[in-house]
């Protein structure tokens, strides 16, 4: 039987680069096995977090450094979401992988919004700031050096 290898879900234009490779071998397999296209989710989460100065070794630790930063709950239940469906697609737990394509998808398109969220619009909020005249700059760094 032929039929085509990978998916339709690609890789967020800002995913670092060693987090791409992860999620694109997620992606491949998506279709072939849902379980190990979780279980790659999940890694490809982890390496985003070391991408976003995590210095913890364990993932669930790195979400809480980023909650700990300001992490919105939004985000923090996509990440928790990826790392708990990603965590029982290799270990027996409640959740069953094995048959659940619709799900392995999901997390992949979780884990783009992920990056357009922590990193895209991050970026383009400075891009934005960073037109403001300098003096209005620092008239905003003043008044916010003044808030406890």
């Amino acid at each position: 039987m032929i039929y085509p290898s990978g998916s339709e879900i690609p890789a967020h234009d800002d995913m670092p680069r060693a987090v791409r490779e992860t999620f694109t071998e997620a992606a491949k397999i998506v279709s072939a096995s849902p379980r190990a296209s979780a279980a790659l989710a999940r890694l490809a989460l982890q390496e985003l977090c070391k991408e976003l100065d995590c210095k913890k070794d364990q993932l669930h630790e790195q979400i809480g450094e980023l909650v700990a930063k300001g992490l919105s709950p939004d985000i923090q239940k996509m990440l928790d979401s990826v790392r708990v469906i990603g965590n029982n697609a290799v270990h027996p737990g409640e959740i069953n992988m094995k048959d659940d394509e619709p799900t392995a998808r999901f997390i992949l398109v979780c884990m783009n919004r992920i990056v357009q969220r922590l990193i895209t619009e991050r970026v383009e909020v400075d891009a934005l700031y960073n037109l403001l005249p300098e003096g209005a700059r620092k008239a905003i760094e003043k008044r916010d050096a003044k808030q406890p």
